[in-house]
């Protein structure tokens, strides 16, 4: 037996039990998970997939704490590993770091120095693909990994844009200036709870701050937004649900994202702006009207004319403050969301999703897809296809995840696969 380290997206036990070969699929790799492990070394993605983009790397001589899990394998396994990795890696030892604090020695696979090239001639400004991502996330989250090198390769992942096809009206508690949006939503697009996310409708956008979605009265693919905010955005009515006892009532869907920092930076150049011309339009105002401070006149100025400039300064002043505190609302935290998001966590409490209801909705969702394919919005495609992947391996559908994962741009493929299940 072999005990052999991975660091990339073979952290995920199900993507990596049972791998084989596209020439002989009926090798299949055999072992068992040691768990999670730390050894020195950088993970990076310069290596090159035709398949997959960027793919992970490992660089043993930086002396970086980086985490991985720690498998052992038979030796037909070991073979069968080394035809995956191809030509790009090259088989090295590696000492591991075990739980208890003892070192292990075992081996491990880096990207060969041809390979790492061949990506910063042809590939430098590629970046790891979400679908990729989601393997190293997955395996850290499942093994244990600690959430600062988790969080490493979640700032790594796209921002993706997600049609929602319907919106709902929100509970009376939640904001104007606030979106409502479930647990699953919410990891699809990339945010917690307090973030911002950019709303879009026909061209029309609005800045909203996210907050959990009410129990038992949202879609795993819906949004519930504010009349005023409907309003502004011009979303129309589209009809009612039946399955609900309130927040019935259904409009246009819309797309969603993660807010873009950079606008934010923008924000924050205004309001030093704005914070510049408060304190100077207060001090000037203050320096102007005290008869303390100017006597009667200044430079031969009138008293009358000093208290003008003095005003004028003043007025400035509460402008800018007036300014200023507008953007800091509408684009700072609010120090009292966390308090205002009542429930528990969706998770909690909430009873499994059987196969069956993952199936149903896993067609639903490919079939908004297969649409949405043939009008040529495929990055859409592949956020709606990896969601699906996603939700399969959750109740434990790893055969049929992996086959709907090779066909993440073709989801008519992906809706038989899916279908073929669900008639057992």
């Amino acid at each position: 037996m072999v005990k052999v380290l991975q660091y990339g997206s073979n952290m995920d036990s199900s993507r990596f039990i049972g791998r084989s070969t596209s020439k002989n699929p009926s090798r299949k790799i055999k072992g068992r998970n040691l768990g999670l492990v730390k050894f020195r070394g950088k993970v990076n993605f310069d290596l090159w997939s035709d398949k997959q983009g960027p793919v992970g790397d490992m660089n043993p001589h930086a002396t970086d704490e980086s985490e991985g899990v720690l498998y052992e394998i038979d030796d037909q396994s070991l073979e069968i590993l080394r035809k995956i990795e191809g030509k790009k890696y090259r088989q090295v030892p590696v000492k591991v770091i075990l739980p208890d604090g003892s070192t292990e020695e075992a081996i491990t696979f880096i990207g060969t120095e041809e390979a790492r090239e061949d990506f910063r001639r042809n590939h430098i400004n590629e970046r790891p693909r979400r679908e990729y991502l989601q393997h190293y996330i997955t395996g850290l989250k499942v093994n244990g990994g600690s959430s600062s090198y988790i969080g490493r390769f979640k700032e790594l992942l796209p921002k993706p844009r997600i049609s929602v096809p319907q919106v709902y009206d929100n509970p009376n508690e939640a904001k104007t200036d606030q979106a409502c949006l479930s647990e699953e939503m919410r990891e699809n697009i990339g945010v917690d709870v307090g973030d911002l996310v950019e709303v879009e409708f026909e061209g029309r956008k609005e800045i909203l701050r996210v907050r959990r979605a009410p129990e038992g009265y949202v879609e795993d693919d819906s949004v519930h937004l504010s009349r005023k905010t409907r309003e502004r955005l011009g979303i129309n009515e589209i009809g009612k649900r039946s399955d609900r006892d309130k927040y019935t009532k259904k409009y246009s869907g819309v797309t969603i994202r993660k807010y873009e920092e950079q606008t934010r930076s923008n924000s924050d150049l205004s309001s030093r702006v704005s914070s510049f011309f408060v304190i100077a339009g207060v001090l000037g105002g203050l320096f102007f009207l005290s008869p303390n401070l100017t006597g009667n006149a200044i430079a031969e100025i009138s008293k009358t004319s000093t208290n003008w400039i003095g005003i004028s300064f003043l007025f400035i002043g509460l402008i800018s403050a007036g300014f200023y505190f507008t953007r800091a609302r509408r684009y700072s935290p609010n120090i009292e969301s966390e308090a205002m998001y009542e429930g528990k966590p969706e998770t909690e409490g909430a009873k499994p999703r059987s196969h069956r209801s993952v199936l149903v909705t896993a067609l639903r969702d490919l079939n908004r897809a297969k649409v949405l394919y043939e009008r040529g919005h495929y990055d859409e495609v592949q956020d709606i296809s990896e969601g699906v992947v996603r939700n399969l391996r959750r109740v434990g559908e790893y055969d049929k995840a992996n086959a709907v994962h090779t066909h993440l741009d073709n989801p008519e493929k992906a809706i038989k696969v899916v279908k073929k299940e669900k008639k057992r």
